[in-house]
């Protein structure tokens, strides 16, 4: 495949990901937004079609995006074992969950109701499945963090495996709640009482805290290593984003207590719903600015950040979703589905994202660590006449430094030559301002 090719389809691929994307997360908080509203509305004319229409778009985007990423990681699957066998495992799990889904819509078109018992099957595949990828994910990042000894590598594996455990740690509440509603659901069914003070909205919001801090931080400081290549003013306006959501999303126990209590139900649910995607977009921002600035530069790296920022926002939004009442048809469920499609997109895209800042910090790392050992003998021979050979000699072998990373990982920096060339010559410049102090 040509240079040009590979490039054209990089392009097509980042286009249609996002429109899709983008229609997805629509979709989603429509779905949850309506999850919530049965509690006040009850059922409608038109929910099935709606509920339908909502599978038909998940399952389509779902297989799209999985297609996608595989295509474009095809280099770091055969580097990486792991990887390959996770992104295998989530081509075949898609099928099984998108059947029981199409089980579900048929038997409320056939029966006229569906097995609550099948919505917690659904539920507890999706947790664990999101939970192993987590836990897979957090293992890859220990690995490269005990290799390379990179500290933001090391936060997102402390991340990671924070989100796993609380997933995991939320399924038998959830599952215990279910067991409350009918066995089988339908239109007719009574919906049992809600209470949103219950102790699984307060170990999820706590748990879901802890986890929001750290993503913030650790966002927070990837950000700050793209920041000549977004630009100053950008970079300031993003990070004004950052500590706004953060401090948004720790105000749950505080703002929604008091939307409860001063507006009605519909305002009360309609708060909640957009709660969780406000707070997705906001963590997607970052990536997402990070990935225009990118996309002339280094457009594999450039397509991934654009990912991560759709896994971020799909992952939050998806777990604002709740259907502990278990409505009819049961919206909600499409997003909580959704879940763990964002585990797989952040699995690929943000283990390759790391690793690629990780390498470009290694690289700057190789080039002042020569400079120095050189530093000397500049000093005895003069910099006029070894400058121009040292800065060439470098530079070759930082180059040479990035091709054995990629052999071994698949993954690219995102620093090119002449990015390289140019912290070499600010290196060097600050080893001649301190000869003449």
């Amino acid at each position: 495949m040509s240079v040009t090719s590979f490039t054209n389809k990089l392009n097509l691929a980042y286009i249609t990901s996002t429109i899709l994307l983008a229609i997805l997360v629509g979709t989603m908080t429509v779905d949850i937004l309506l999850g919530d509203l049965s509690l006040v509305l009850g059922n409608f004319s038109w929910a099935i079609p709606l509920f339908i229409l909502m599978v038909i778009i998940y399952a389509f985007i779902q297989y799209f995006t999985i297609q996608t990423i595989r295509k474009n990681n095809e280099d770091v699957e055969k580097r990486n074992s792991t990887v390959r066998r996770v992104s295998l495992g989530m081509y075949f799990f898609q099928y099984i969950i998108i059947s029981l889904l199409l089980y579900l819509t048929g038997s409320m078109l056939v029966r006229n109701s569906y097995d609550t018992s099948l919505v917690m099957v659904l539920i507890g595949m999706s947790y664990a499945a999101t939970s192993i990828i987590f836990a897979m994910l957090s293992l890859q990042f220990i690995k490269w963090y005990l290799a390379n000894r990179n500290f933001l590598v090391l936060l997102y594996f402390v991340v990671t495996i924070v989100i796993s455990f609380r997933i995991i740690a939320i399924i038998p509440f959830y599952e215990d709640l279910l067991a409350s509603v009918p066995v089988e659901r339908s239109a007719e069914s009574l919906v049992p009482e809600y209470n949103p003070e219950i102790f699984l909205n307060n170990i999820y919001g706590i748990s879901s805290g802890v986890a929001n801090i750290l993503l913030w931080i650790s966002t927070s400081l990837l950000l700050k290593h793209y920041k000549k290549k977004i630009g100053n003013i950008r970079y300031y306006l993003v990070m004004v984003v950052i500590g706004l959501s953060a401090a948004y999303s720790m105000s749950d126990f505080v703002l929604t207590p008091a939307v409860e209590s001063y507006f009605g139900e519909v305002e009360y649910w309609t708060f909640t719903a957009f709660q969780g995607v406000l707070s997705g977009i906001a963590l997607g921002i970052p990536f997402w600015s990070i990935s225009i600035a990118l996309k002339n530069s280094s457009k594999k790296i450039s397509y991934y950040m654009l990912v991560c920022g759709f896994a971020f926002c799909i992952f939050i939004t998806a777990g604002s979703a709740i259907i502990d009442h278990s409505p009819y048809p049961p919206f909600g469920l499409v997003a909580i589905m959704c879940m763990q499609l964002s585990s797989f997109m952040l699995f690929t895209a943000l283990y390759s994202s790391a690793i690629s800042i990780s390498e470009d910090i290694g690289l700057r790392n190789i080039i002042r660590k020569n400079f120095k050992e050189q530093a000397d003998l500049l000093e005895r021979i003069g910099f006029a006449e070894m400058e121009e050979e040292l800065l060439k000699r470098t530079v070759q072998i930082s180059m040479n430094e990035a091709n054995q990373m990629y052999n071994t990982t698949g993954i690219q920096s995102t620093v090119n030559e002449l990015e390289l060339k140019k912290y070499a010559e600010e290196v060097l410049q600050e080893i001649k301002d301190t000869s003449k102090t």
